[in-house]
């Protein structure tokens, strides 16, 4: 209580003038409050009122980090929707950069519901074909994995590598123990009426001539849906082909050396953190034999 009365403000005065600070900076929110649902949203709507208005850019930039510091098994239902319906609005700020910020927000809860999140995809797939920046359409190519992906959660096969996990660490695939466990089931019509829009985003994304940085991002993770979606095998293959030698030979790394799991692949202080390796990891060989 002392803490969002007097401390607070001045903590987030220091987020919003340092930038490269910031994601560090994100964890102090909620170390000197309670863990429980009803702290975590007076904090929320403490930082809301307090720059989600007039720094909106340091606002979705400390939401899209401080998501990771929900609980474990998956944030309550009140922040679960305090978060959806801030990344909604986002979605239509000015900022590129926002919206990318948003966006990483959404992917990340299609991974835990994806039916809340399913009535953003038509706001979504405007987004893509308007906008070039290389990061938001990564985004939303991760996005659309994700939503497919629990589409045939309960198709789930085996893992190609005998079982073996990929442990995911940063924000868009670092979903909290709640997206391991059982999904609710999404009815034949709306995953019928949803995945044709979804490869849609795809395809025009993910093409031979995109950013080099956005192929990258769509090679390791479209690379699960090879899985549900064999057909989908030549349109990957032709950008795989494609792609820069130092792009393919990451792609198709399965030991990587420690440290080097995930990176930002253009330097700055707003862009996230990636999977750098890993592919064969993730799909049938049998279908790209």
């Amino acid at each position: 209580m002392f803490f969002l009365e007097y401390g607070a403000d001045e903590l987030l005065d220091i987020m919003c003038e340092n930038q490269f600070k910031r994601n560090e900076m994100v964890v102090l929110l909620y170390c000197f409050i309670q863990n429980t649902t009803n702290s975590h949203l007076r904090m929320l709507q403490k930082i809301k009122e307090k720059v989600g208005i007039v720094k909106k850019d340091a606002y979705y930039q400390i939401l899209s980090r401080l998501l990771l510091y929900e609980s474990e098994e998956g944030p309550a239902p009140e922040i679960f929707s305090f978060y959806l319906h801030e990344a909604s609005q986002g979605l239509h700020a000015a900022s590129p950069i926002t919206r990318t910020k948003c966006l990483s927000i959404i992917s990340y809860f299609t991974r835990i519901d994806v039916e809340p999140v399913l009535p953003l995809i038509p706001t979504v797939a405007k987004l893509c074909k308007s906008s070039d920046y290389w990061e938001l359409r990564g985004q939303v190519l991760i996005l659309c994995s994700n939503a497919l992906i629990y589409f045939n959660a309960a198709e789930e096969p085996e893992s190609p590598m005998g079982g073996e996990a990929i442990m995911e660490t940063s924000q868009e695939h670092s979903p909290s123990k709640m997206s391991e466990g059982p999904k609710k089931r999404v009815t034949d019509d709306v995953i019928s009426f949803y995945t044709p829009i979804l490869f849609e985003m795809i395809d025009h994304v993910f093409t031979v001539s995109a950013p080099k940085a956005t192929i990258k991002i769509g090679l390791i993770y479209l690379a699960k849906i090879l899985n549900y979606y064999p057909e989908f095998t030549d349109t990957y293959l032709q950008v795989l082909l494609a792609a820069p030698d130092n792009i393919r030979s990451a792609v198709l790394e399965v030991d990587p050396l420690p440290g080097t799991e995930e990176e930002v692949y253009v330097s700055g202080p707003n862009t996230e953190k990636y999977r750098t390796f890993g592919a064969p990891h993730e799909w049938n060989s049998l279908y790209l034999a």
